[in-house]
């Protein structure tokens, strides 16, 4: 009861190697919804044996799912430059879109290292397509086998609204200003 109104810290100790976590109970302000994390305990040759949780406050705590993931780096470029087999070309920029063209020979997610937000829309083929949040804070959208023409769009969300709004407000004062100098005239 008493953990999930707090912060819970977790020091991640493997080999000397520290990293800490916090998650935050949803009634903090610093609160973000993720309850799934990945932590880097980073690279060692010789390999690593033991990996150590210590926990900030003392209390009862369960994890759905605990895994440790060892990751070899002996095919690290070549998996590199794997990924970088597509990629778009022809890539040109406006001042509210992006152009590009990519091939595919499978299905893939295609990764853009545009930060992930709400303006964006992104145009497969000339057809809106559904854009996702990649990697936490990117954007991407998954593309079929073949040719593909890439367009992505900014418009600042609530820009037309607001435009709008102030375009009412402005016949309204406008109005004001008349209706004022017609009682005045009277007068």
């Amino acid at each position: 009861g008493d953990v999930y109104k707090r912060q819970v810290s977790i020091l991640f100790n493997c080999n000397g190697v520290y990293k800490n976590l916090t998650q935050y109970s949803n009634n903090q302000s610093y609160y973000n919804g993720k309850k799934n994390y990945v932590v880097n305990l980073g690279y060692s040759k010789e390999g690593r044996y033991r990996l150590q949780l210590s926990f900030e406050h003392r209390g009862f705590y369960s994890f759905d799912k605990l895994s440790l993931v060892d990751f070899s780096y002996e095919n690290y470029k070549k998996n590199i430059n794997h990924l970088k087999e597509n990629a778009l070309t022809e890539v040109s920029q406006q001042s509210n879109s992006i152009n590009g063209k990519i091939t595919l020979q499978q299905k893939k997610l295609l990764c853009l290292t545009i930060p992930y937000n709400d303006g964006w829309k992104i145009y497969v083929d000339g057809k809106e397509s559904n854009l996702l949040k990649v990697n936490y804070m990117y954007s991407g959208v998954y593309l079929n086998p073949g040719k593909h023409d890439i367009r992505l769009e900014y418009c600042t969300p609530g820009l037309k609204l607001g435009i709008c709004i102030s375009g009412i407000g402005i016949l309204i004062f406008m109005g004001i200003i008349v209706f004022q100098y017609k009682i005045d005239k009277r007068k």
